[in-house]
């Protein structure tokens, strides 16, 4: 999934930032062009919002930022990026600018994916697929499995492909398991995320709850293949478990949360909880 190099630049990034923060830069950049999409997902109401856009002057102006380096990776998505009016000029000035960009799509508009991909050659394609034929409509409301196996198909010796996979409480760990054997049968690589309620997409059902049943268990062996996945996917629980107490430290004493984590330094004052501490600290 990621290179030696990978780690190696995103590193030299973050500690350069560390160092650094007034002059900061981006390893990745995320530029959401539209809000326009033709999926209607359950785990996804972007295509509720008001039609938006960002022109490519607008694209244009942001790679002007000192923060993007030519070691930036640009991400271009929505919505369904393909349905931005300007995205073959978007594309197109990418390709002769900055390289280094991926594309993100639904591949429903699949002629135009494919045509696009093939054109410009952005240096990944990624591909949203959440379980088989009847999981994929359930889940994104609308019957665009088809479309996706055409474009992955088509395209998968041009650029790397990924197929994207979110876990959601609309799917399940088979659909998980299809996915990834799906990607072993195209020979592309596969990407596992976890749904997540972000107020950028208007998502109103709360996160999965990694404390029900038997959360590693249900793992899929196939997954245990791809590292960088089921790390991510094992280590879930912890993370849930541990903002939990994030929050719950605000208003617990540290007395309190050091019976559940043990010994716990923020402060020397035992009755003391994180917002009177930082209260305090912001007076000195």
């Amino acid at each position: 999934m990621y290179s030696f190099k990978d780690y190696v630049s995103n590193g030299m990034v973050y500690v350069g930032n560390m160092f650094r923060p007034q002059h900061k830069m981006l390893s990745q950049l995320m530029i959401y062009a539209t809000t326009c999409c033709q999926s209607r997902c359950k785990h996804c109401h972007i295509w509720k919002k008001e039609m938006e856009m960002l022109s490519l002057e607008d694209i244009m102006k942001i790679m002007m930022s000192k923060c993007v380096t030519k070691n930036t990776t640009v991400g271009l998505e929505g919505g369904e990026f393909v349905l931005h009016p300007q995205a073959d000029e978007i594309m197109g000035w990418f390709a002769a600018n900055h390289q280094n960009y991926t594309l993100l799509s639904n591949c429903l508009a699949y002629n135009k994916v494919i045509g696009l991909t093939k054109r410009y050659k952005p240096s990944h394609l990624y591909v949203s697929l959440d379980g088989n034929k009847e999981t994929y409509k359930q889940m994104r409301g609308i019957d665009g499995y088809d479309s996706v196996i055409k474009v992955v198909e088509a395209v998968k010796g041009t650029v790397p492909v990924s197929l994207m996979f979110c876990l959601s409480p609309w799917n399940s760990f088979a659909d998980m398991e299809y996915v990834v054997n799906m990607a072993k049968h195209f020979g592309v690589d596969v990407r596992i995320g976890i749904y997540g309620s972000m107020s950028f997409f208007d998502t109103n059902v709360d996160m999965i709850d990694a404390g029900a049943g038997d959360w590693h268990g249900n793992i899929p062996e196939s997954v245990k293949a791809t590292d960088e996945n089921y790390d991510f996917i094992a280590l879930y629980g912890e993370w849930i478990h541990r903002r939990l107490f994030r929050n719950l430290e605000r208003i617990l004493s540290k007395k309190i949360v050091e019976f559940f984590y043990g010994k716990y330094q923020w402060s020397g004052m035992h009755d003391e909880t994180y917002k009177h501490y930082f209260s305090r600290i912001k007076k000195l």
